[in-house]
């Protein structure tokens, strides 16, 4: 039922709309505003519920933050380019707090945690909280903030959505993901094949390694408005995963035609990323959730996108087929100088002493240690590629151990009354995830770590007093 107020909205979206043509004098400008603002409408239309709204607003941003972010660097805005560095986080805040707040003023306050998961919860912020005490009392308190940003935050998202007390709205939280998800495969070819010049100068500025806008397009690695291989190759993962799950659980054929044609795209996505852990991680979490999900029979429709893939590579120009191929032969070849460089950074940072014992600290192993380049070379490390040497570096032995027994606790099971099938979905992301994390730091990465916290937040969630709405 289409409500008076929705279409009020819908008026004044394209009234602004007119005024920001008429300022600006561009009708691109006015058109993005008003498709933007209008699918905002829509997300909260079919959300139902302000906390399912705040996460489908954070995953339409995620995967925008980085092409954003430059984009107001190449205009020359720097406040607003810092600013936007905080909307994630302010975002999971919000919802956190809501969740909190929610929960406060609900019957089912008894009815959240079973004791796995409480003693997980604890035993994460026991780890992370003594490791940013120590980067503090180590006088680098700036990469124990930066740890926080990146490591504690998202995991926010966990919390929040296993003890909020309300239904959530799954259906629109999938359905937006796949929107958008699809949105980002179309354009990462469209930048991949086409190569407009407005792609470069993402290139230029995000990579900095060239100032040539028209060489940096070439590119040999699909990136999309993500712009990071290896994060690209994780979004188009999940984005897989997730539409397998759709096969899997949907009878309808019009559904099933579009699930298995964004399928091969975004399969194929992935391998255009050249990003080789996320190629091993994919193929045993597809494998996985194939075996759990899949009958016999079933299994033949998938095998219709594995042929069209293997005829687009056999057909496609001969150069990106070398490119795989190149990308595919170094996956188990240990000398190549990125998985030799790798080990030998791995066993230069585990070789310092008995500092390994308890460790250096929170955010000492992660991607802002390059702006501290004499404490890089005081500590005699380097920035680590590969989680769990990083949590081992950061946290101690004793600390690794803990959180090894914090990650199995939060492995998704089976409640009574629950649906097996999202249990299913959360565990093949969770091995996706896990798989990718020997040699990245997928847990750190701003734009697709939330996605892991928010599906297992929601597969947390216990019996049918904390039941979702399943498509």
């Amino acid at each position: 039922m289409i409500k008076i107020k929705n279409v009020i909205y819908l008026l004044v979206n394209l009234l602004i709309s007119l005024l920001v043509f008429f300022a600006t004098k561009s009708f691109n400008y006015s058109l993005i505003y008003f498709l933007i603002s209008s699918y905002l409408l829509w997300i909260y239309v079919k959300s139902n519920d302000i906390l399912t709204f705040l996460i489908n607003i954070l995953i339409l941003f995620l995967p925008a933050y980085p092409t954003l972010r430059i984009l107001l660097i190449m205009y020359n805005q720097s406040l607003l380019s810092s600013i936007i560095n905080l909307v994630r986080d302010i975002l999971i805040v919000m919802i956190f707090v809501y969740a909190v707040y929610s929960l406060l003023y609900s019957k089912k306050r008894s009815k959240v945690f079973n004791s796995k998961q409480f003693t997980s919860i604890i035993l994460f912020f026991l780890i992370f909280g003594y490791a940013f005490i120590l980067s503090v009392f180590s006088n680098y308190g700036s990469l124990g903030f930066n740890g926080i940003h990146i490591t504690v935050v998202p995991f926010l998202l966990y919390i929040a959505l296993a003890i909020y007390p309300k239904k959530i709205n799954l259906k629109s939280i999938l359905l937006n993901f796949l929107l958008v998800g699809g949105f980002v495969m179309l354009i990462g070819f469209y930048f991949y094949f086409s190569k407009p010049l407005i792609y470069g100068h993402l290139l230029v500025y995000y990579r900095a390694l060239t100032d040539d806008p028209v060489y940096a397009a070439q590119y040999s690695r699909m990136v999309s408005i993500i712009l990071s291989p290896n994060i690209f190759a994780t979004f188009a993962g999940v984005f897989v995963i997730v539409l397998i799950y759709l096969l899997s659980i949907t009878k309808r054929k019009v559904v099933v035609i579009f699930s298995l044609i964004f399928a091969i795209l975004g399969i194929v996505a992935l391998i255009l990323s050249m990003s080789r852990g996320a190629w091993v991680a994919a193929t045993i979490s597809i494998i996985y959730i194939i075996i759990r999900q899949f009958k016999f029979k079933s299994i033949k429709t998938l095998l219709i996108p594995i042929i069209i893939i293997a005829g687009i590579l056999l057909i496609n120009d001969t150069n990106y087929f070398q490119l795989i191929e190149k990308r595919f032969d170094s996956l188990l070849d240990l000398s190549n100088s990125s998985s030799y460089g790798r080990i030998q950074i791995w066993i230069d940072a585990l070789s310092r002493g008995n500092r390994i014992i308890y460790g250096y600290g929170l955010g000492v192993g992660g991607i802002n240690l390059i702006h501290f380049p004499e404490l890089s070379q005081l500590l005699g490390i380097e920035v680590l590629d590969g989680y769990y040497i990083k949590v081992l570096v950061e946290v101690g032995i004793i600390g690794f151990i803990i959180w090894a027994l914090h990650m199995m606790l939060i492995w998704p099971r089976v409640y009574k009354d629950y649906d097996k099938n999202l249990i299913v979905l959360s565990q093949t992301v969770l091995i996706f995830y896990l798989i990718q994390s020997i040699g990245s730091n997928v847990l750190d990465f701003i734009v697709v770590a939330p996605l892991l916290w928010i599906i297992l937040g929601i597969t947390a969630r216990k019996e049918k007093a904390f039941d979702v709405l399943i498509i």
